[in-house]
């Protein structure tokens, strides 16, 4: 096998492993957005907004930013609207404490965000990884809700309003592979030429 050869059978590998990372979705450190616009609560309150979280990994999360606005029910319990903002270009954050839930009962692949205002109300975001979508309803005792402090009940998700989330891999993660890719191609072309 002539040099020449060895360095396209070289680059052949080097194109069908980028190819593959390029296919393959990040198991860690990703942007993970959830947007939704028309979603409801089971007592007719609106929930509209997005969170995006920074998924470390599959059980270790960071929030980067929420702006998710809920509405005041109508079917008479008087659920007041709430706006939790955290750290949104602009707006002033009133999210006071957030938290992370990743360890869903029952094998269900979900995750919860917990946004917290210094009144007491709080919502629980579940998503799904899979699908990138906020659980509705009850789902093995997990569910996206809003609960306050004047009230015993609690309000769980009706309708999500249709919306999907993205994901999207850190830069910096794509970087460093990128990085470990060219220092191995160039280990292994030193090697073919001698």
């Amino acid at each position: 096998m002539t040099r020449t050869t060895k360095t396209a059978a070289l680059m052949l590998v080097a194109v069908g492993i980028l190819a593959l990372v390029a296919s393959t979705p990040a198991a860690a450190d990703q942007l993970v957005t959830i947007s939704f616009t028309g979603a409801s609560w089971n007592d007719g309150g609106s929930l509209n907004g997005s969170f995006t979280v920074d998924e470390v990994t599959p059980t270790d999360f960071t929030l980067v930013s929420a702006d998710v606005v809920t509405g005041n029910g109508t079917n008479g319990d008087n659920f007041p609207g709430q706006t939790y903002i955290y750290d949104v270009s602009g707006q002033t954050t009133t999210v006071t404490s957030n938290e992370f839930d990743a360890y869903q009962g029952y094998g269900y692949s979900a995750n919860e965000v917990v946004l917290n205002l210094a009144s007491g109300d709080s919502t629980y975001l579940d998503w799904q990884n899979g699908s990138n979508a906020l659980w509705v309803g009850n789902v093995g005792g997990e569910y996206s809700s809003e609960n306050t402090p004047g009230k015993a009940e609690i309000r769980s998700l009706n309708n999500e309003g249709g919306s999907t989330g993205t994901v999207t891999p850190e830069p910096s993660s794509l970087l460093l592979l990128g990085t470990g890719l060219v220092g191995c191609l160039g280990v292994l072309r030193r090697k073919i030429a001698r």
